[in-house]
């Protein structure tokens, strides 16, 4: 187990899991998403007119490199947003590990460093319930 060298003595696992790669979206897509179509588009429009594609070519004919030059970085940004974001995420799920023990709460990310996060459960703060309804993202169920 992954895990198992973050224990320390007298500490015990009780639950132990991994990310659901199959959530792909998250709730901040529903801005990011449109925002990135429209970031990488334009800078795809950029490139086109930058190159000539639209018979727009600077006066003695070519492209003006510069141009071709200052959209090419935002280019790759763009299509980072767009779907690079996406691969990244998924890479990083499969190397993410969860654990909760006795003491503590453990998040393991083995990525391009190993990266370990934890909080002790003596300092979490109290979480406290009104009602008696409750749900996953506003689907309501009655609890007995």
């Amino acid at each position: 187990m992954k895990i198992q060298p973050e224990i320390i003595s007298g500490e015990r696992v009780y639950w132990a899991g991994m990310p659901n790669p199959s959530v792909i979206f998250h709730s901040d897509d529903r801005t990011a998403i449109p925002f990135t179509l429209i970031w990488t588009g334009f800078f795809v429009f950029w490139e086109a007119n930058a190159l000539g594609m639209w018979g727009s070519a600077p006066r003695g004919g070519g492209s003006n490199l510069f141009m071709v030059l200052w959209g090419i970085p935002f280019l790759i940004i763009g299509n980072y947003m767009v779907w690079g974001r996406f691969l990244v995420d998924a890479w990083l799920k499969r190397r993410t590990y969860y654990a909760v023990t006795n003491r503590r709460i453990l998040v393991l990310q083995e990525g391009w460093t190993r990266k370990t996060n934890f909080m002790y459960l003596e300092v979490i703060p109290t979480i406290e319930r009104e009602g008696r309804r409750w749900g996953p993202c506003g689907l309501e169920q009655n609890i007995p």
